[in-house]
């Protein structure tokens, strides 16, 4: 999938979590939604770990999800225990920003062994790879489904804004 379809679904996905928030709030968690959606594709193709990950390796397993999670909530954690207020985090915001991270490294994931190549997600105990869609309908990366996908991503995203700011 294309970075943009990647980041696309994740907003959508992160939205119901966004809409029961103030504004400075929602947009923090549409953002860890959004940086989730892209974190297993920069660890391999744009980090300094790219000479070391192959595109869809270990990056994309559940093991790296689990931990780049886990190390978001940790670093939300520490952020909500600074003395100075005008940087602490309110510590009722670490749950939402951390499932939107949760819920943007998931949908990757998921967008990603519904292409052709799939996903291998028990990297490095198993080399099983992944499917979750029949051979005929996986989509290929950049076409016509992807891009699609992408678009009514964002156009959900943006109605769920326009619905949610109309209804308040």
């Amino acid at each position: 999938m294309r970075r943009l379809t990647h980041l696309a679904v994740a907003t959508l996905g992160v939205m119901p979590l966004a809409v029961d928030h103030a504004w400075p709030a929602a947009s923090g968690i549409v953002l860890l939604g959004m940086a989730g959606a892209v974190v297993p594709d920069y660890l391999d193709l744009r980090s300094d770990l790219r000479g070391v990950l192959t595109h869809r390796g270990l990056s994309h397993s559940v093991l790296i999800a689990g931990l780049s999670i886990a190390l978001v909530w940790v670093l939300l954690g520490a952020l909500s225990r600074l003395d100075d207020p005008a940087w602490a985090l309110d510590s009722g915001l670490i749950a939402p920003l951390t499932a939107a991270f949760a819920i943007g490294v998931v949908s990757h994931l998921i967008l990603d062994a519904c292409t052709p190549r799939g996903l291998r997600p028990l990297l490095p105990l198993s080399q099983w790879r992944l499917w979750l869609l029949p051979k005929p309908f996986r989509i290929g990366t950049g076409g016509r489904l992807d891009n699609m996908i992408g678009l009514a991503a964002f156009g959900g995203a943006v109605a769920v804004v326009v619905l949610s700011v109309a209804s308040s």
